[in-house]
């Protein structure tokens, strides 16, 4: 019998305020944001994402919100 605990390695830790405003700052993310971390694959399906975004900033429900995309 093996035991698998859940829990999460050390550099998933919080991270200090300021080293979050810094990381920010460096990427030129000063307002709010959608993140994606994927590959363009289809399978990733971005375009849907994408295209849901399109149209959620065409109701003016996302104006102050950033696309952020990272990744290969």
């Amino acid at each position: 019998v093996g035991v698998a605990r859940p829990a999460a390695a050390e550099a998933f830790a919080h991270v200090a305020p300021d080293a979050v405003t810094a990381v920010r700052a460096r990427h030129g993310l000063a307002r709010p944001y959608l993140l994606a971390v994927a590959t363009w694959e289809p399978r990733k399906n971005l375009a849907l994402l994408l295209g849901a975004f399109g149209g959620a900033r065409r109701r003016g429900a996302t104006d102050d919100v950033q696309r952020v995309l990272v990744g290969g």
